[in-house]
C-alpha cells in the first residue's frame, strides 16, 4: 500500500508549480497517487506505469531527456536503487529531476552509514580515513589539516548538491592556503556525539584546525538526559542477544534509557557545554578549536522571516519531526535566542543563526536545511572567521 505524509504532498505541490509532474511505477499506485494528487489541485500528472512492481517500462514513454527546470519524475517503485540506476543512465539527476516517494527530497539516497557501538551510526567514510570524507591529498601533511564536524547541515551525503565544507576548501583554494580538508559530519549527531568523536578519532588524522557547526539537533536529546537521542534509543531497541557472537554478550538486553532528569538541564547549555569541553581537550592537544552555532529558520528576526518560510513554520508536516507542534518549534526559538544574549566569543565560539537574515529569497530546504547557496554563504562566513589561524 502507497503512504504518502502531508510533508511530500507540500513538496509536490511546490514542484508542481515550477515543473511538470511524471508518476513513474505500478498502476495501481500511479491510479492512487493521481486521484490525491487531484483532490489538492495538481492536475495532468503525465503517468508512466506497468502492471508489477518491476521498473521495466517502454523508455519512449519518458522524455530522451530531463528539460532544464521542467520535468519532477516521481518514482513509486519500492526498489529505489533499480529506478533510480535506470534514470540515472539517461541522463536524469536525482533531487533535481527524480525523486522518491518515500523520502521525497532532495537527500542523497545513495548514502550508507554504518553502525558504531559508541556513537550509535557513523559515516563510512573515505578508505583508509573510516568515518571523514577527504578533500584534498590526506598525505600531504605540509597542508593545514582542517577537520569539520556536526550534523545533517554538513554531512557531505546529506543532499546531492555541494556541502558547504567543498565550497570552504574552495575559498581555501582561491586564498592560495594549502590544505586538506576532512569532513566527519553525520547526520543527527549532537554536540555529545561530536565530543565523543572527537576525543576518540580525529586526533589520528593529526588536525590543526577543528570547526564545529551544530546547535540545533541537541533538540533530540530524550529523557532530558545531555547524552541520549532518539537515533540511538532506537538503535539499542533492536539489539537481539540471541544473534550475539559471544556467550557474555548473549547475556545483553537491549539498550535502556535511564528514566530521571539530569540536574540543571537545558538542552541549549549542554550543546556549549560540550562545545566548552572539546575546546578545552584541543587546547591540551595544541589544537585550535572552532564553533558555530548554526542557521536555523526558527532563529532568524521575526521581521526577516520570508512568506515561504512562514508557511514552513506553519506547516507542521513539513517541518519535519514528528510530534513537535509549532509551540514546540517556539520554545526552540527561545532556547538558543536565550543562550545567545550573553554568549561569549573569545576568538573561537560564533553565532551564524543572523547570516541569512537579510537574503532576498529563502535558502531554506526546511526549517533547518539549506540549499547549495546557502552552504556557499555558510562557507564564507565560517572562513572569514577562521583565516587568521589558516596562515
Amino acid at each position: 500500500m502507497l503512504r504518502v505524509n502531508g510533508r511530500t504532498f507540500y513538496a509536490m505541490l511546490r514542484d508542481s508549480s515550477e515543473k511538470e509532474l511524471f508518476l513513474f511505477g505500478p498502476r495501481s499506485r500511479v491510479d492512487f497517487l493521481d486521484a490525491k494528487l487531484k483532490m489538492i489541485g495538481i492536475e495532468g500528472c503525465r503517468r508512466i506505469s506497468d502492471d508489477d512492481d518491476g521498473v521495466s517500462i517502454p523508455l519512449s514513454r519518458l522524455p530522451e531527456e530531463a528539460p532544464p527546470g521542467g520535468c519532477m519524475i516521481v518514482l513509486l517503485h519500492d526498489d529505489y536503487f533499480a529506478a533510480a540506476d535506470l534514470l540515472e543512465g539517461m541522463g536524469y539527476r536525482p533531487g533535481w529531476d527524480f525523486r522518491w516517494i518515500k523520502r521525497y527530497g532532495m537527500e542523497n539516497l545513495r548514502t550508507r552509514y554504518r553502525f558504531d557501538p559508541m556513537l550509535g551510526f557513523n559515516t563510512v567514510g573515505d578508505e583508509g580515513t573510516p568515518g571523514f570524507f577527504a578533500l584534498g591529498d590526506p598525505e600531504n601533511h605540509a597542508a593545514k589539516r582542517i577537520v569539520i564536524l556536526g550534523g545533517s547541515s554538513t554531512d557531505p551525503g546529506s543532499y546531492h548538491f555541494r556541502s558547504w565544507p567543498e565550497y570552504l576548501k574552495d575559498l581555501l583554494d582561491e586564498a592560495g592556503v594549502a590544505s586538506v580538508v576532512f569532513n566527519g559530519a553525520v547526520t543527527g549527531y549532537t554536540s555529545a556525539q561530536e565530543a565523543l568523536k572527537l576525543m576518540r578519532d580525529v586526533m589520528a588524522l593529526r588536525p590543526d584546525i577543528i570547526i564545529s557547526l551544530s546547535g540545533i539537533n541537541n533538540n533530540h536529546l530524550v529523557n532530558r538526559h545531555p547524552f541520549y537521542i532518539d537515533y540511538n534509543m532506537k538503535l539499542g531497541s533492536y539489539f537481539d542477544s540471541h544473534e550475539a557472537p559471544t556467550v557474555n554478550m548473549g547475556r545483553l538486553l537491549p539498550f535502556e534509557a535511564l528514566d530521571y532528569q539530569a540536574e540543571g538541564f537545558d538542552k541549549y547549555e549542554w550543546w556549549l557545554d560540550h562545545e566548552r569541553v572539546m575546546r578545552y581537550f584541543c587546547e591540551l592537544k595544541g589544537v585550535r578549536f572552532f564553533c558555530f552555532l548554526q542557521p536555523n529558520l526558527m532563529s532568524k528576526r521575526e521581521e526577516a522571516i520570508l512568506p515561504e518560510e512562514r508557511e514552513y513554520l506553519l506547516n507542521r508536516s513539513f517541518m519535519g519531526r514528528q510530534g513537535l507542534t509549532p509551540q514546540g518549534y517556539r520554545d526552540i526559538t527561545r532556547g538558543f535566542c536565550d543562550l545567545l544574549e550573553g554568549l561569549p566569543c573569545d576568538g573561537w565560539l560564533y553565532d551564524l543563526t543572523d547570516i541569512f537574515d537579510d537574503e532576498p529569497r529563502s535558502v531554506y530546504e526546511d526549517g533547518i536545511h539549506v540549499d547549495e547557496r546557502g552552504n556557499r554563504l555558510t562557507a564564507k562566513a565560517v572562513f572569514d572567521r577562521v583565516s587568521e589561524a589558516l596562515r
